[in-house]
């Protein structure tokens, strides 16, 4: 079970867009990396093509280790920790900040 999953909103703590927030777009499992919008933004160069007849340079979203960034607890706006916890009426496992202890 994932901690963190799509559209979340996450805070990154290391790095250099430390504090900014943004909403996870991806979750690449496998390198162990989210795509966050607007997080770590690079230039890209772009060759001419039929599309797009110019070329020159694009800024464009690169991912980001999964280590760097926190969920966002939407009470307290601060970055939190997430656990795992039974409920005991449906029998469900939900996903819970440490900070508030409010299901997510």
């Amino acid at each position: 079970m994932k901690k963190l999953k799509v559209n979340d909103i996450v805070q990154v703590i290391a790095g250099k867009d430390k504090k900014k927030s943004g909403a996870i777009l991806k979750i690449f499992s496998s390198k162990n990396s989210v795509l966050v919008a607007g997080i770590n933004m690079v230039v890209k160069s772009v060759k001419p093509s039929q599309s797009n007849s110019q070329g020159g340079f694009q800024t464009v979203e690169r991912p980001i280790n999964i280590s760097n960034v926190q969920l966002l607890d939407k009470g307290l706006t601060k970055p939190t920790r997430v656990y795992f916890s039974l409920n005991e009426a449906t029998k469900k496992i939900e996903r819970k900040s440490k900070l508030s202890k409010n299901t997510i």
